[in-house]
């Protein structure tokens, strides 16, 4: 089981404002939470949230898109 969205919003609350946040994934969620949370999160807190995704599916590469695009961050694809 992969908490990646619950574990970032979780992180992004721990965090100071304007810190970065850099995730190494393979992209797979499937315990809850959601982009928008995330992407809410963040902002509140002025944070960046970039990715290193590792044989990312398709769909989960541009969920992870969604959420570095909203919160001026980047993704960086590994294959």
């Amino acid at each position: 089981a992969t908490p990646l969205y619950v574990s970032l919003v979780e992180l992004i609350g721990k965090a100071e404002k304007g810190k970065k946040i850099t995730a190494l994934t393979d992209g797979m969620n499937n315990m809850g939470g959601s982009p928008q949370e995330i992407v809410r999160a963040a902002n509140d807190k002025n944070i960046q949230i970039s990715f290193i995704g590792l044989d990312l599916p398709r769909g989960a590469e541009l969920e992870l898109a969604e959420i570095a695009t909203k919160t001026n961050g980047k993704v960086y694809l590994s294959k």
